[in-house]
């Protein structure tokens, strides 16, 4: 059974390494729990079946066998869930339609950027290039085909596709860090929405703004990692009880969240909800989704308590999102009981840097230590000849005995 998640794991995100799979188990023989749940961390939730990455879909139990698709143009697999989607959310289409206005007005938040200029000066040099190559074309390229495959507005040929392919080299081209893997899927749901401009002015804030997930999208993802560790204080903090649970399950709360935060929510809770997450998120800023992670905590603890393992509770938290179908209560959760501020998160980012920081220093300084250790035990010691005539010799020498 451990043997066919590794495989399913790997197969979805990364094939080249299905072939070391028994290698992998004899490594971590009896930590397999423990491999399963960094390999989630690292590359994204456990598939169900050997499906393509796709997001935003729904899952269940009763398939749709007629290949129908939703209102926004993804294949609907889930025929029972959309069907309760539906019933809670009438208003949709309607919704919809506000999020053109609300969303761009909402995120062209900067009043020191020309946001329409910043848009021309961008599609003119991306045009200069003449469809040459630039350092991030080959990553994007790679993308395009991952984003959104049962979504009819991104088939091949269709304008979707060249959409979202301009605005992910303009967004490359606009900002310092260049284009980084993950930021099509949000590109991809703001185009259902927005035009390339809108899409395009709104994500660059998304990636870059202070009150948003900006240094989340480098190398270092500096803020991502930083606000684990703020993350954690929060809910060791406002569920002690839960808190001890995932440190005795040795659960870290980036193996259950960390997607939350990197995709805004995409490929965990079923579209609609996405959407009013967006919503919230668009207005409120980046503390809205701690808000909402201790609401979820809320609403769900008893069941993490209760959770046996490391793999159950980690099951867990993905079936309530991917099967929540009235999102709406623990938003209103998150924006009362658990509201926070961006001066919170500051504050808190300030005090786990400092945290961060000695850590950093202790391990400095017990590597320090342990390399004078090291000196200090070859003093005196012979040292070895280990050219190639020392080496000669000291076989020679051995055969000889």
């Amino acid at each position: 059974a451990m043997a066919t998640r590794l495989k399913r794991l790997y197969k979805k995100y990364a094939p080249e390494k299905v072939s070391g799979i028994d290698v992998m188990l004899d490594t971590f023989r009896g930590r397999e729990d423990f491999l399963i749940s960094r390999l989630v961390t690292q590359y994204g939730p456990e598939p169900d079946d050997d499906e393509v990455c796709s997001p935003v879909r729904y899952r269940n139990s009763s398939i749709n066998v007629d290949g129908e698709r939703d209102q926004y143009g993804f294949l609907i697999t889930d025929t029972s869930l959309q069907q309760q989607i539906d019933l809670h959310y009438p208003q949709s289409i309607e919704d919809s339609s506000k999020r053109k206005q609300t969303w761009p007005t909402l995120l062209r938040c900067d009043a020191s950027i020309d946001y329409s200029a910043l848009f021309n000066d961008v599609t003119a040099k991306f045009n200069s290039l003449d469809g040459q190559s630039h350092s991030s074309t080959a990553a994007i390229n790679k993308d395009l085909s991952r984003t959104f495959p049962d979504c009819s507005h991104f088939e091949q040929g269709k304008k979707g596709a060249s959409d979202l392919e301009l605005c992910l080299n303009l967004i490359s081209l606009s900002i310092e860090d260049g284009y980084c893997q993950g930021i099509n899927f949000i590109a991809g749901l703001l185009l259902l929405f927005l035009s390339v401009e809108d899409t395009f002015c709104c994500l660059r804030t998304i990636v870059t703004h202070d009150n948003y997930n900006a240094g989340y999208y480098n190398l270092k993802m500096s803020n991502c990692t930083l606000d684990q560790k703020v993350l954690s204080a929060l809910v060791k903090n406002t569920f002690p009880d839960v808190a001890a649970k995932l440190d005795s399950l040795y659960v870290s709360l980036s193996d259950l969240f960390i997607k939350w935060y990197l995709t805004l929510f995409i490929d965990c809770f079923p579209l609609e909800c996405v959407l009013l997450l967006w919503d919230s998120y668009f207005e409120i800023g980046h503390p809205f989704i701690f808000s909402f992670i201790l609401s979820f905590i809320d609403v769900n603890q008893s069941g993490m308590l209760s959770a046996p393992d490391l793999s159950s509770i980690i099951l867990l938290v993905k079936n309530e999102a991917l099967n929540l179908v009235d999102v709406r209560q623990v938003i209103d959760k998150a924006t009362t009981v658990h509201k926070l501020s961006l001066s919170d998160i500051k504050e808190l980012r300030e005090e786990c840097l400092v945290l961060q920081q000695k850590e950093e220093e202790e391990v400095a300084q017990r590597r320090e230590a342990l390399r004078k250790k090291r000196e200090a035990a070859s003093v005196g010691s012979p040292q070895r000849d280990t050219s190639p005539g020392g080496r000669l010799k000291g076989f020679l020498k051995f055969k000889k005995k």
